[in-house]
């Protein structure tokens, strides 16, 4: 049993201790399963600037949510899964699958517990990133990968006095992928936040939290993370850092504050500091040894960088084969550490109205985030608006928005992406267990790195019609 296994039980356990002490008889549960049938447009199945295919699928996706409250209490458990099926492009079908868990305790009228854990398969990032809260997350889409996360939270609200109270949380998760070349991260920190209650419509926070991540991948990554730039006469072989591990301390203070009871807004300001450190790759003289590289140009020559044994370094040339491959003999890549610490500031604002038949979001905020697939951290900002308008009981549509640009804060390179999403959606109750769901979702995504020919925007859109069926089996 792992570490992080452990951990869990641990906390499980201590939250059923709260629940075992009352009775059964005191608790309210709800089993509502839903089915949905999904027909679908794709115009770039794999999220990719170049070889865009377009098809038609259809899948299913069943939702198993159990929830149980109590006067003190409240407990619920998900299980999610759905099946793409393509109609051309029968490479392309793949599966999600979502395990949530929640449960919360009120110890005291002072003293608060709380828990909550999400385990994921995916492959869709974009998918992900439009189905909720990207909270945590860059907001890059990368191409079509085989992920798996889990991430669990708990946490501790304490009431200091009638007005103020201090909330304790840690976070604890993971990200793995399929292909070497995605980066396997684990991050762990957590937040401290002191709430004071100035009146009916004001309440100041403020907040200090701290993470840390760390970063690995396939060890035949270290070979293969060059880049080549051509100096006029013949191709230059660089290499690239490999993330290894990022740190982030940030504190803020904000407000929240309440026009009318249809009016709210939160903001908060701050300032933060970052550092990354970096796996600096370099060829060195080791006789007997040899270093192969892919990527280079086809029978063409190479210059690169050897640190020789006694300190100097020498440029030679060497010969790439029809492959692209570059043998170098008499040599080895080693690696040496390599941090830069960085800082800025962290802002949000959101604001949110209700109207009498329609509702309306907006927000902006700068932060960072670490980049789970391509290691190490990206400062974000990011833009989002949404508005729903109901029509009747039984018809509703949703306009929503969001841009995020991401700059990465450590590498040889800026690396910097700008993602656009928008969507419309319209909502139909058929019937009071029957209902349907027309919606069209587009996406671009621009991607700019210093020092390499431009590449192409990716593209994406999505047109989907869904039903989905209820079943209230305990209510």
């Amino acid at each position: 049993m792992t570490k992080h296994t452990l951990r869990i039980s641990l906390i499980l356990c201590l939250c059923l201790t709260g629940f075992a002490q009352q009775s059964f008889a005191d608790w309210n549960y709800t089993f509502i399963p839903a089915a949905s049938l999904n027909l679908e447009y794709d115009s770039n199945i794999y999220f990719t600037s170049r070889d865009e295919k377009s098809d038609f699928n259809y899948h299913g996706s069943v939702v198993l949510p159990f929830h149980a409250t109590s006067a003190a209490s409240d407990f619920a458990f998900s299980y999610r899964t759905s099946r793409f099926q393509y109609t051309s492009e029968r490479s392309a079908n793949y599966g999600n699958h979502f395990l949530d868990f929640s449960a919360s305790h009120t110890v005291s009228p002072r003293l608060h517990l709380s828990l909550t854990d999400r385990y994921s398969i995916t492959k869709d990032s974009d998918r992900i990133l439009r189905s909720g809260s990207i909270e945590g997350e860059t907001g890059i889409i990368a191409e079509r990968s085989k992920r798996k996360s889990n991430s669990i939270t708990g946490g501790i609200d304490y009431a200091l006095t009638k007005r103020s109270s201090l909330s304790l949380s840690g976070t604890n998760s993971f990200y793995r992928y399929s292909p070497a070349e995605r980066y396997d991260t684990k991050t762990n920190g957590g937040n401290l936040s002191y709430n004071y209650v100035l009146n009916p419509k004001n309440t100041l926070f403020t907040t200090v939290s701290y993470f840390n991540s760390d970063y690995s991948r396939d060890s035949r990554q270290l070979r293969e993370n060059a880049l080549y730039a051509f100096n006029g006469l013949f191709n230059e072989l660089l290499f690239s850092s490999e993330f290894d591990r990022s740190r982030n301390t940030s504190a803020y203070i904000g407000i929240t504050h309440r026009f009318s009871p249809t009016l709210e807004t939160t903001l908060y300001a701050g300032t933060r500091r970052t550092k990354n450190t970096t796996l600096v790759l370099h060829l060195k003289e080791s006789p007997g040894n040899s270093v192969i590289i892919s990527n280079a140009s086809p029978n063409s020559f190479v210059q690169y960088t050897l640190t020789k044994s006694d300190g100097s370094t020498a440029r030679p040339l060497e010969l790439s084969d029809s492959t692209g491959t570059l043998t170098i003999s008499d040599a080895e890549i080693a690696t040496m550490n390599d941090s830069e610490k960085t800082s800025g500031l962290v802002y949000s604002l959101n604001i949110t109205k209700s109207f009498s038949t329609s509702s309306l979001i907006l927000g902006f905020s700068q932060d960072v985030t670490t980049r789970t697939t391509f290691g190490g951290t990206t400062e974000r900002q990011g833009y989002q608006a949404s508005y729903t308008y109901r029509f009747s009981d039984r018809l509703s549509a949703n306009f929503n928005g969001r841009y995020d640009k991401n700059t990465q804060e450590s590498d040889i390179r800026d690396d910097n992406y700008k993602t656009l999403r928008l969507g419309i959606a319209s909502t139909f109750a058929i019937t009071r267990r029957l209902s349907s769901r027309l919606s069209w979702d587009h996406t671009k995504q621009k991607r700019d790195i210093e020092g390499t020919v431009n590449i192409r925007d990716t593209d994406r859109d999505l047109i989907l019609l869904t039903f989905t069926y209820e079943w209230p089996l305990i209510h």
